[in-house]
């Protein structure tokens, strides 16, 4: 007749080990290697009943490090909160264990760019808030990070927008590093969006001639800029004209070069130009 409630053997292949003295880590700045194996095989042996019971209540491992220390360190572990009736054996019943030193620094989030906007539309900026946050871990992981990179889809968008964006820390790379924390794990990105066209030039100057001398040409180079704004400003402009030249002072400096005279909410990469001009003078005949 076989036995109601036999002796069995039950084995777990990998049980977690609980640091029982983590906090004294965290005051010596100390935290385990990204990677370390915290995990033993433990093989509980005696009466069924017993053992279920003890499955269902949970097998519990600690480990203890003691004198912990920057590098190799051991820890002792063992099962805890057992049946005093059951018998245990943990593959290994102790470990080693490597030590880093715990790092916090803060890193700059940065932005990459993915989608295309309408034609004649860009991205004039983009604001981040935080544009900084702190990363903690183990010192070797958190030497690895670049920065703290995420992704703005800007499709089709023709005005400003607004997104929260999840935050990914990378290496050089730009590969994930795990093994991390951040203090948060998005940020807000406001994109300033613009339109951007082409316009010709007009040189401002009120007089081509005078008493004794003539404006008999000139050219701007370049002839025409791109400019920068908002759609409805930008629609609204057809030339954009020089600041005032003066005739007289082409007479010894014929070439010069002159700023542009920029409407309100209205922005160019070619704030100055230049003006090339040749002057003739003026035959003046009497007749008697």
């Amino acid at each position: 007749m076989a036995e109601v409630d036999p002796i069995i053997i039950r084995d777990i292949d990998s049980a977690p080990i609980n640091i029982t003295n983590m906090q004294e880590l965290e005051l010596l700045e100390l935290t385990p290697s990204y990677g370390s194996d915290l995990n033993v095989r433990v093989s509980l042996r005696g009466r069924r009943s017993l053992l279920n019971a003890q499955i269902n209540k949970g097998v519990k491992v600690e480990g203890f490090i003691n004198n912990p220390v920057e590098g190799e360190n051991n820890l002792a572990v063992d099962l805890v909160d057992v049946d005093t009736n059951l018998e245990y054996t943990l593959y290994p019943n102790g470990k080693k264990i490597n030590l880093e030193r715990n790092m916090v620094i803060r890193k700059s989030v940065s932005v990459v760019q993915s989608g295309t906007l309408p034609e004649n539309f860009e991205i004039k900026e983009i604001k981040l808030n935080p544009a900084s946050m702190y990363i903690q871990g183990p010192k070797t992981l958190v030497d690895s990070i670049v920065t703290l990179q995420t992704s703005l889809d800007v499709s089709d968008y023709d005005k400003d927008f607004s997104k929260k964006l999840l935050i990914i820390p990378v290496d050089k790379n730009n590969e994930e590093v795990k093994g991390v924390s951040i203090n948060q794990e998005s940020v807000f990105a406001h994109a300033i969006v613009v339109k951007v066209k082409t316009v010709p030039l007009s040189l401002n100057i009120p007089n081509t001639e005078s008493d004794e001398l003539r404006l008999s040409g000139y050219s701007l180079e370049p002839s025409e800029i791109v400019i920068k704004g908002k759609p409805n400003i930008i629609d609204s402009v057809k030339e954009i004209k020089t600041e005032i030249v003066d005739l007289a002072s082409l007479v010894d400096t014929p070439n010069i070069n002159i700023k542009l005279i920029l409407p309100t909410g209205i922005e160019t990469e070619t704030p100055e130009v230049m003006l090339k001009s040749t002057m003739e003078k003026v035959i003046t005949k009497e007749f008697n």
